[in-house]
């Protein structure tokens, strides 16, 4: 994995898909930061104008976005290798 790629999770207090994208990257030992877009409006407002939509969670890693939670391409671009 590339070590410089800083992660950011966008997420909301009541999303399951949020705790599932939180909780792969604590079981994997990815680093990331965490913004609550209900809590933290800047936060929000970076979130849309980077995506055009609210629906979250919102993945940033580098200068890549995945919106929704889906691992295959979180881990492609990590650029990690598929777990055997």
């Amino acid at each position: 994995m590339d070590q410089q790629k800083r992660v950011k999770l966008y997420t909301s207090p009541t999303c399951s898909w949020c705790r599932a994208a939180k909780a792969y990257m604590i079981d994997n030992g990815i680093e990331f930061t965490e913004a609550d877009i209900i809590s933290d409006p800047g936060a929000r407002k970076e979130m849309v104008l980077m995506t055009g939509q609210y629906g979250v969670p919102v993945i940033r890693a580098g200068n890549g976005v995945v919106v929704g939670w889906n691992e295959a391409e979180f881990r492609r671009l990590m650029e990690l290798q598929p777990k055997n």
